[in-house]
């Protein structure tokens, strides 16, 4: 399947702010498109990447050209495809804190743009904080 043949999910509850879409546009063109979409074969509609559809598709109107896209498809009920498009929003699990603290320590020696991460750097500072006191910020 080519990037011409998917559709976006008409019904996708998330939107893309301009800010984010920004972001999102600076990390595609950065580090590539490493995220598989999530392609429903009923109708080819996309039902995980919508966002990065989205950047990818105003790209290509700007003389972008789109490489070959990791995809993943999947012949499910639509119950179950409406199911996968919130469950591919939501973020599960916790930071492990000594981790994230050795993490960032690693990411600022590569002298790399954190930006790219997602993070902001008011949201990295606060990550740093949580890392070397997890224990307080947790009790707070």
């Amino acid at each position: 399947m080519t990037f011409s043949e998917m559709i976006p999910f008409e019904d996708n509850p998330r939107e893309l702010t301009d800010s984010g879409f920004k972001k999102l546009k600076k990390s595609i063109l950065e580090l590539g498109i490493f995220k598989p979409f999530i392609v429903w074969k009923t109708g080819n509609r996309i039902i995980g990447g919508n966002q990065r559809y989205a950047v990818i598709h105003k790209l290509a109107e700007e003389g972008y050209d789109v490489p070959p896209l990791p995809i993943t498809y999947l012949d499910v009920p639509e119950g179950i495809a409406r199911l996968i498009v919130l469950r591919d929003n939501q973020s599960d699990g916790d930071w492990a804190y000594e981790q994230l603290a050795e993490f960032i320590a690693d990411l600022e020696k590569f002298g790399v743009d954190k930006a790219l991460s997602g993070f902001g750097d008011r949201e990295f500072e606060d990550l740093k904080k949580l890392a070397q006191s997890p224990d307080e910020l947790r009790n707070s």
